[in-house]
């Protein structure tokens, strides 16, 4: 358990820190889809099917990367609080008290529009 805490923070240090690594990132995925995108005209003549299938392409995986982004974010953030460390020692423990109650508070905290 102490080394997958330990490997968690390094990731979050080295990754999900520093806007530089994201910037890079978004950057590879443009150049990625650009290439991508180049590949597809050569295969079929210049047309308005080529332009909506590139259209199509970029957009889906730029939908798909926010997704995972997010998702990443969130684990993040849920990881930090209390909330994880309760739920973790809770399912470790098997309280069953214990686990009715983070249930209850998750629903209201996951399921709330304001909440992350």
């Amino acid at each position: 358990m102490c080394l997958w805490a330990l490997c968690m923070s390094s990731l979050e240090k080295c990754l999900f820190k520093s806007f530089v690594h994201f910037l890079v990132g978004l950057l590879v995925f443009l150049e990625w889809t650009r290439v991508n995108s180049l590949y597809i005209l050569e295969i079929k003549p210049f047309s308005e099917v080529s332009l909506a299938n590139m259209f199509s392409h970029r957009v889906g995986s730029f939908v798909i990367l926010l997704m995972f982004s997010l998702a990443i974010q969130k684990l993040f953030i849920l990881r930090r609080s209390n909330l994880f460390i309760l739920s973790f020692m809770s399912l470790a423990l098997g309280d069953i008290s214990m686990k009715i109650l983070l249930h209850g508070i998750s629903e209201i905290f996951l399921c709330s529009p304001l909440g992350l």
